[in-house]
């Protein structure tokens, strides 16, 4: 996503704006927005989130429209459905990390429709981690090393336990500069 998405190493689209934002200073202050590294890996997240299907267990018996679940029995949910469905996320097959941006009206329409990383009770508790260690690797990929892969824009993703690539023939070299 680095190659095919140049804004996402800062809002010049180079590597050195993107560390430059990535800094802290000696006084921590708070910043008005999210950095762009950060909307990047959400909206890297809201697209291609593993796993595509939970299992979960009713805790009690409740109406679901016209389908009743009765306590202990097991449902499906899907994250992949929930960040494509057009009643929560304006054009969702759209790679657009600004969507994070606060008050933007093309945002998410209710926060609990972003669950890369499940739903509570049983949300990873790696979330954060996880998602910070996104935000290092982009920031290393895109500070010190070249990403190039060609044809990038018609790249198509299969669907198995995570979606994953196919025909992925990138290259990544060490940046000598």
């Amino acid at each position: 996503m680095c190659a095919a998405w140049p804004p996402a190493i800062g809002n010049s689209g180079s590597p050195a704006s993107w560390a430059a934002s990535t800094r802290s200073s000696s006084a921590p202050r708070r910043p008005r927005r999210r950095p762009s590294p950060h909307r990047f890996v959400k909206e890297v997240l809201r697209m291609w989130s593993p796993p595509l299907i939970l299992v979960r267990r009713a805790r009690a018996s409740f109406d679901l429209g016209t389908t009743r679940l009765e306590k202990a029995q097991n449902y499906l949910v899907s994250p992949h459905m929930i960040h494509r469905d057009h009643r929560y996320w304006q054009q969702p097959d759209t790679f657009d990390p600004d969507r994070f941006l606060p008050g933007v009206p093309h945002g998410p329409t209710d926060r609990s429709c972003y669950v890369p990383f499940g739903w509570a009770p049983k949300k990873c508790i790696g979330n954060d981690i996880g998602t910070t260690q996104l935000m290092g690797l982009c920031y290393l990929i895109c500070t010190r090393y070249r990403l190039s892969v060609p044809n990038s824009d018609t790249l198509p993703m299969a669907c198995r336990f995570a979606p994953v690539p196919q025909r992925f023939n990138g290259r990544l070299a060490l940046a000598w500069n």
